[in-house]
C-alpha cells in the first residue's frame, strides 16, 4: 500500500515523501498566483510608464511647434531684435528645453536622441531667423531715413549700380551712411555683411531661414514616428 502511495505521489509530480498531496497543489498554486501578480505588475508598470512618455512627448512636440511658430513670426518682422528676443527665450530655451529635458529623463535613449535633434534644428532656426530680422530691421531703418536724407538716399544708388561687394564705390557709400550718424555701428556692420549690393532693388541675403525651418519640420515629424513606434512596441 506504501509502495502504491509513493508510487502514485511520483506519478503526480510530488517528489517529497511524506507531504500531503493538498499541500503540494496548494504551493503550486501559491507560486502561480505570485507569477501572476509579478506579470500584472509588470504590465502595469509597462504602462504607467510607457503613458509618461506619451505625456512628456506630447508636451514636446506641442513646446517645439510653438517655438516653430514664434520664430517664423519674427522672419519677417521690421522691429527691433528685443521685441521679439523675450518670447523666443521663452520658447526655445524655456518651455522646449523644459520638455527636452523632460524626455531625456523618461526616455528611452532613441526618443532622447530624436528630440535632441529637433532642439538642435529649433536652435538653428532661431539663429538664422534673428539674423534675417536685424538686417530687417536696420534695413528698414535705413530706408525711412532715406527719404529724408539726400546723402542716404545717393549711397543706396550708389550700392545699386556696383558691379559688386569689392567695387570701391561700395565703401564710400557705407562712410557716406555712416556719416548720417542714422545707424548705429551695429546696424551697419549688420547690413554690410547681410545687404546683396549690386541688386536692384537691394536685397538682403538669404540666411537659409525657409530651409532651416523644413529642418525643424522634418526632424520633428521624425521624433513623432519615433514615438508612434516605442508605444506600439509590447515591451518599454
Amino acid at each position: 500500500m506504501q509502495t502504491e502511495a509513493i508510487a502514485a505521489l511520483a506519478a503526480s509530480g510530488a517528489a517529497v515523501l511524506g507531504v500531503p498531496a493538498a499541500l503540494i497543489v496548494g504551493v503550486r498554486q501559491a507560486r502561480a498566483a505570485h507569477h501572476a501578480a509579478e506579470v500584472t505588475a509588470h504590465a502595469t508598470h509597462d504602462q504607467a510608464r510607457k503613458a509618461a512618455r506619451r505625456e512628456a512627448a506630447v508636451v514636446f512636440v506641442l513646446a517645439a511647434e510653438s517655438a516653430l511658430d514664434e520664430c517664423m513670426r519674427m522672419y519677417e518682422s521690421k522691429e527691433p531684435i528685443e521685441i521679439y528676443s523675450a518670447d523666443i527665450e521663452k520658447r526655445v530655451l524655456g518651455d522646449t528645453s523644459r520638455a527636452f529635458t523632460v524626455m531625456r529623463i523618461e526616455g528611452p535613449e532613441e526618443l532622447a536622441q530624436k528630440a535632441k535633434k529637433v532642439m538642435l534644428a529649433l536652435s538653428e532656426l532661431t539663429l538664422r531667423g534673428a539674423r534675417r530680422q536685424r538686417t530687417a530691421h536696420a534695413w528698414h531703418h535705413l530706408k525711412q531715413a532715406a527719404e529724408s536724407s539726400d546723402v542716404i538716399s545717393a549711397a543706396l544708388g550708389e550700392l545699386t549700380e556696383v558691379s559688386g561687394p569689392d567695387d570701391p564705390r561700395v565703401r564710400a557709400a557705407w562712410q557716406a551712411v555712416a556719416g548720417t550718424g542714422v545707424l548705429a555701428p551695429g546696424m551697419e556692420h549688420t547690413l554690410r555683411t547681410h545687404l546683396r549690393v549690386g541688386s536692384h532693388p537691394l536685397l538682403i541675403k538669404s540666411t537659409g531661414m525657409l530651409d532651416a525651418r523644413e529642418e525643424v519640420r522634418e526632424t520633428l515629424a521624425a521624433f513623432i514616428d519615433a514615438v508612434r513606434r516605442h508605444l506600439d512596441e509590447k515591451t518599454p
